[in-house]
């Protein structure tokens, strides 16, 4: 397992900080279930000045869908998801529906 350098870690934070105009920033690192690392800087809400602390809550909007996109990726490395599958084979609390009502799958005659 990788050693933790704190200090590259911070500097790191710093140059985002630098290149990139925000206001408030949290960055963490979880090894074996522990937060391991974590650095706060600006402000969870602006109007009451609430700073960035390990409970704030972000509001994270379309990167969720690169996070889903790699946790797939790795079921995939692992031979537990397979792309060429229907999503439905996989799923187990939620059925997806098609659009239309109706639409099935449609299979090639070489298929």
């Amino acid at each position: 397992m990788a050693v933790l350098d704190e200090c590259e870690l911070e500097t790191r934070v710093a140059e985002i900080l630098n290149r990139h105009a925000c206001a408030g920033l949290a960055v963490g690192v979880v090894r074996d279930d522990a937060l391991e690392f974590f650095s706060a800087h600006g402000v969870a809400d602006i109007p009451s000045r609430t700073l960035v602390t390990e409970d704030t809550v972000f509001r994270i909007g379309s990167i969720t869908k690169t996070m889903t996109a790699v946790a797939v990726m790795q079921l995939v490395e692992q031979r537990l998801v397979d792309l060429d599958s229907p999503a439905n084979d996989d799923l187990r609390a939620y059925r997806l529906v098609p659009r239309k009502a109706g639409w099935r799958r449609q299979r090639c005659a070489s298929c």
